[in-house]
């Protein structure tokens, strides 16, 4: 499950959001899109746990 403050996408994508709470099966999420801040309430099952690329193979960060 998730935890308040985790980073999720939606299992068929989205922007990346905030986990705000948690209520049994619904997490409510925070995102922002062109400085707009947006909320919604999702079914745990409906979201992923977000996980940034490892960018390194491909950029030479040395």
């Amino acid at each position: 499950m998730f935890n308040i403050g985790d980073q999720v996408q939606l299992n068929s994508g989205s922007p990346v959001m905030t986990v705000s709470a948690i209520v049994e099966n619904d997490v409510s999420c925070t995102w922002f899109d062109n400085n707009t801040q947006y909320h919604s309430q999702f079914i745990a099952a409906m979201l992923h746990e977000y996980k940034e690329e490892d960018l390194s193979a491909v950029y030479d960060f040395g």
